[in-house]
C-alpha cells in the first residue's frame, strides 16, 4: 500500500486508503488503547512513521504527508502521556522489503531496502530501551533524517524529488 507516481497522474484511490490507514485507523487505535493503557497506568504504542515523515515527498505526496502527520501525532501523544506508565514510540524505518508498492511499475533495488523482521527487531529493541524514537535498518535512515531537519525546506524538496526520480518515481503508473 504505497501511493506512488506523479500525485495528478494516478488514482485518488491509493492516497485515501494511506489517509485511512496512517491517520484514521491510527488515532482510533490510539484512542481505545491509549486511554485503556493510561486508565490501567502502563502500557506502549509504537507508531510507524517512516523517513518519509521529515520532508516533503515528490511523487509519493499523499502517503509522505500522512508519515509526517504519524510523527507529530506520535510526538504530541507522547508528551501527553508523559508520566502515566504508557511509553509512545515513533518508528521511523527506511525502504523495507514488503508488498508496498505492489499494483504499480515501480520495484524497490533489493540491495537498498531493509528485512522486514530486521526491522521489526530493531524497533523492538529500541522500544524496549524506551527510547522516544526508533530508526531501524541503514545507518543512512537516520542520517537522512536528521539531515532534513537542518536543510531549508525547498532543498529537501528538491533533493527528495531528484533522488524519487533517480529510482523511477516519476515514472510510477498502475499495472
Amino acid at each position: 500500500m504505497g501511493p506512488a507516481g506523479p500525485f495528478l497522474e494516478r488514482p485518488l484511490e491509493p492516497n485515501q486508503v494511506a489517509v485511512d490507514l496512517n491517520i484514521t485507523a491510527l488515532m482510533t487505535l490510539s484512542h481505545a488503547l491509549g486511554r485503556t493503557m493510561a486508565a490501567r497506568g502502563r502500557g506502549g504504542i509504537i507508531n510507524v512513521a517512516s523517513t518519509a515523515a521529515f520532508q516533503p515527498m515528490p511523487y509519493q505526496a499523499g502517503y509522505g504527508a500522512t508519515k509526517a502527520f504519524v510523527l507529530s501525532f506520535t510526538e504530541a501523544l507522547a508528551e501527553e502521556l508523559r508520566g502515566t506508565g504508557v511509553h509512545v514510540m515513533a518508528a521511523h524505518p527506511g525502504g523495507t522489503d514488503t508488498s508496498f508498492f505492489e499494483g504499480t511499475t515501480h520495484t524497490m533495488d533489493p540491495r537498498r531496502v531493509d528485512a522486514p523482521g530486521d526491522v521489526a527487531r530493531r524497533t523492538l529493541d529500541d522500544f524496549a530501551r524506551r527510547r522516544s524514537a526508533s530508526y531501524p535498518g541503514r545507518r543512512l535512515n537516520q542520517v537522512g533524517s536528521w539531515a532534513a531537519r537542518f536543510l531549508p525546506r525547498t532543498t529537501t524538496t528538491r533533493l527528495t524529488a531528484w533522488v524519487n526520480r533517480t529510482v523511477g518515481m516519476d515514472t510510477v503508473r498502475a499495472e
